[in-house]
């Protein structure tokens, strides 16, 4: 019998580990102003339209928090829009129910002198920024173009 040995993957130090507070960041949901299901709508539809590209972050109220980068798809039969892998047929999807959201929020360039602030390194053109009731919330940062495909 031919025996293989065992091998240990390295230990990676404590200060080269990444700390998940810095991969998710808490977004605040006071990113530009409030605005009506109708613009919603409008503004996600303006986004599939124009395939641009979104980092959508969730970040749930029982700490679960998700990072996605793809493209907005408008409701097919179940009523839920989605953000989908645009390279991927069958890669990660993030789907959500507008009709749920409590709050929703309109933000451009102008208003997100913050976003510099998150850990990724993309320029942000937009964001829409949805509150539900729960406390969870899903923000979705259209790519700025120039970065876009970095």
């Amino acid at each position: 019998m031919l025996r293989t040995p065992f091998r240990r993957w390295p230990k990676i130090p404590a200060w080269k580990q990444a700390d998940p507070a810095q991969m998710v960041p808490a977004v605040p949901l006071s990113v530009g102003e409030g605005i009506s299901l109708q613009e919603a709508v409008d503004l996600l539809h303006k986004l599939r339209e124009e395939s641009a590209q979104v980092q959508a972050i969730y970040s749930g109220s029982d700490g679960v928090s998700s990072v996605l980068r793809g493209i907005v798809q408008p409701p097919i039969e179940d009523g839920l829009w989605s953000v989908v892998s645009q390279y991927e047929i069958t890669g990660s999807a993030l789907s959500f129910d507008l009709n749920s959201a409590t709050t929703k929020r309109f933000g451009d360039e102008a208003s997100m002198s913050g976003a510099a602030l998150f850990p990724f390194r993309f320029r942000f053109a937009s964001a829409l920024c949805f509150g539900f009731s729960d406390g969870s919330t899903l923000h979705l940062f259209e790519l700025d173009q120039t970065t876009a495909h970095h």
